[in-house]
């Protein structure tokens, strides 16, 4: 089968299996992507330009917005509240204009600008797995504020490695996390799902490693309210329920996975999180 990812260990009578991650109307267009799509439109173009020899016209790559993401948007410094945005994305050399005021910028400009942030990005990708990368990251972030539309694929980039960092390296593990860097991480994830919902709705893949992510500052942070007797009763009982339909459906979207794959191994892990979160809610007299 062209275009489909292969595996040295065929499957038993040799046969494929695809599924849908949504519901698919009957005689509807299946549809798939060649490029990565948490990449904004001007990078995936030039990808498939130079690997396929074609521009995309689907309409994410049509709309300035990005299906009302504004995933490629950046802030304006001519004005308050308006957003500069590429008057043809599928154009390269295409003016970009702001939608509030009459404020222009050319788009050789905005690809010097990204290519600048970017090249920033990268170079914190190679900086040792500890404290000093988590907090490099979190700096450029702020530093790009005033620039970049919040749900822009460079800070979704970096909300991506702060994700992988928070629970993860010294000082900063999850039991450490005080409150604020606990909201912090929910925050995190709940942003990069609002993008994944709209360019990569259903069950995927990631949504599924984003909503297990998700779930244990939720469980951490109900635990650090409970010590501190914030946090009771049938409240408190919601707040981990939360955490187990989580695992759930995380778990649900990965059961399909090679038990061997990276993804594989995290549904197992998600159901026995979920099994030991729903022992520890009888526990503590907080079951159905």
């Amino acid at each position: 089968v062209t275009n489909v990812a292969h595996t040295v260990h065929p499957s038993k009578g040799y046969r494929l299996v695809a599924r849908a991650a949504v519901e698919i109307e009957e005689g509807a267009m299946l549809c798939t992507t060649y490029t990565h799509l948490l990449a904004g439109t001007r990078t995936r173009q030039a990808e498939l330009q130079r690997t396929k020899y074609f521009t995309c016209q689907c309409k994410r790559c049509l709309d300035p917005t990005e299906l009302g993401t504004h995933f490629s948007s950046m802030k304006c410094q001519k004005c308050d509240n308006g957003l500069v945005e590429s008057t043809k994305p599928t154009d390269e050399k295409a003016e970009w204009k702001c939608t509030l005021c009459e404020h222009k910028l050319k788009g050789a400009l905005i690809a010097k600008a990204i290519q600048v942030m970017q090249a920033e990005i990268d170079e914190l990708a190679y900086m040792e797995y500890g404290p000093e990368r988590l907090e490099s990251f979190e700096r450029v972030f702020k530093k790009y504020r005033s620039v970049l539309h919040p749900l822009h694929f460079i800070n979704t980039s970096i909300r991506h490695s702060l994700i992988e960092l928070y629970g993860r390296i010294p000082g900063y593990m999850m039991p450490e996390l005080p409150d604020i860097l606990l909201e912090r991480k929910i925050e995190l994830c709940k942003d990069i799902l609002r993008v994944i919902d709209v360019f990569e709705p259903g069950k995927s893949r990631s949504r599924a490693m984003l909503l297990y992510e998700l779930h244990a500052p939720i469980v951490v942070l109900a635990q650090s309210e409970y010590a501190h007797g914030s946090l009771d009763g049938e409240p408190l009982k919601k707040r981990l329920q939360e955490a187990i339909a989580l695992l759930e459906e995380s778990s649900e979207i990965l059961k399909w996975e090679d038990p061997t794959t990276p993804e594989g191994i995290l549904a197992n892990v998600a159901k026995q999180s979920m099994v030991q979160l729903r022992q520890s809610m009888e526990i503590a007299n907080l079951g159905n």
